[in-house]
């Protein structure tokens, strides 16, 4: 008979302890569900959709004033003459170092070979470079001072985003098509995550380019 109560007490004593430790112990952590999502840069710092956030800063000027265009130069000796101030660089086709920066693009009726699908859009071709020291993600934009144009990319996409984690080394470099509707003074205005600076320049049809 003792021996039947020392068991039973024993069987209590075991369920007591386990219900005692399922109420001390902690909850399973919650997940949290995923809500707008987007792009992160390579270190998991500023994001694609940040860098859309920010407003465009570029000015206009009068129809017939002098282009400020951003001076051309040799930013590496691995790609040809370029603008801006880095990290990353535009090459708009340059043979020589010039303050004057002048972009030759052919118009819609000459550039490519489906002249619908350009939907009066022409364009050139625009090689991006970004200095190796950085590292994350870049967002370029941009419209017309001396006038309403905008400016458009490779499949007339609004903006240009370039990941300094794709595009070879040392220097990670973008080859991409500027889309353009008319001639005049544009700029490209390009975002990173610390830093904002416009590329200007005087955009010329020349359909033998």
């Amino acid at each position: 008979m003792t021996s039947r109560i020392s068991i039973a007490r024993f069987g209590l004593l075991v369920s007591l302890l386990w219900l005692l430790t399922a109420c001390t112990s902690s909850p399973a952590p919650t997940v949290p569900s995923a809500i707008g999502a987007t792009s992160t840069s390579p270190t998991g710092g500023t994001t694609a959709k940040m860098l859309e956030q920010r407003p465009l800063h570029i000015p206009t000027i009068e129809v017939g004033r002098f282009c400020p265009t951003t001076p051309v130069k040799r930013a590496s000796a691995d790609f040809g003459l370029a603008q801006g101030n880095g990290p990353a660089y535009a090459t708009i086709g340059a043979e020589k170092i010039s303050p004057h920066a002048v972009f030759d693009y052919a118009d819609a009726e000459h550039f490519g070979t489906d002249v619908q699908a350009n939907r009066g859009w022409g364009g050139q071709k625009v090689l991006w470079f970004i200095n190796p020291s950085y590292t994350g993600l870049i967002l370029v934009r941009g419209r017309q001072l001396d006038g309403t144009h905008q400016v458009r990319f490779n499949q007339l996409d609004q903006q240009l985003l370039l990941d300094s984690s794709m595009g070879g080394t040392p220097w990670p470099n973008f080859p991409s098509y500027t889309r353009l509707q008319a001639p005049g003074c544009y700029a490209y205005q390009v975002d990173g995550s610390s830093f904002s600076y416009l590329i200007i320049f005087q955009a010329i049809v020349n359909n033998n380019a």
